[in-house]
């Protein structure tokens, strides 16, 4: 959504971007057509995700400083579930940049794969 806004602000397109939240499954896994892809025991360790991303946030809100730390363990806690990480990244939420320590707009993009399937997610955080 950050990307395809400030796309459209770069190419001064008259375009009104309305944002929506995630839609997840009621234990909290982002839904997409790819979940149909995770067998049955993938999909029960598929939601551990989105607990890894609720993890980093509170870590962050109860002021963990070292954000590298953070996204470390949350990245070791998924490899040991079974997931192969590809990142879990603290960003600013209007830059998509690297985080740093103080700044009270947050993303966590996070992108693992279980299997063959490729499962993205972000959970948006905010310390004001």
């Amino acid at each position: 959504l950050s990307l395809i806004r400030q796309m459209v602000f770069d190419l001064d397109m008259p375009v009104q971007i309305i944002g929506s939240p995630t839609i997840r499954e009621n234990d909290g896994l982002a839904m997409s057509s790819r979940n149909g892809r995770l067998t049955v025991g993938q999909r029960e360790v598929a939601v551990n995700l989105y607990k890894a991303l609720k993890k980093v946030e509170a870590a962050i809100i109860s002021g963990g400083a070292d954000y590298a730390e953070i996204e470390s363990e949350a990245m070791e806690s998924l490899s040991l579930l079974g997931f192969k990480p590809d990142y879990i990244q603290i960003c600013n939420a209007a830059t998509l940049k690297v985080a740093k320590h103080g700044e009270e707009s947050l993303v966590i993009l996070a992108a693992a794969s279980l299997g063959e399937v490729r499962l993205i997610d972000n959970l948006q955080v905010s310390l004001k």
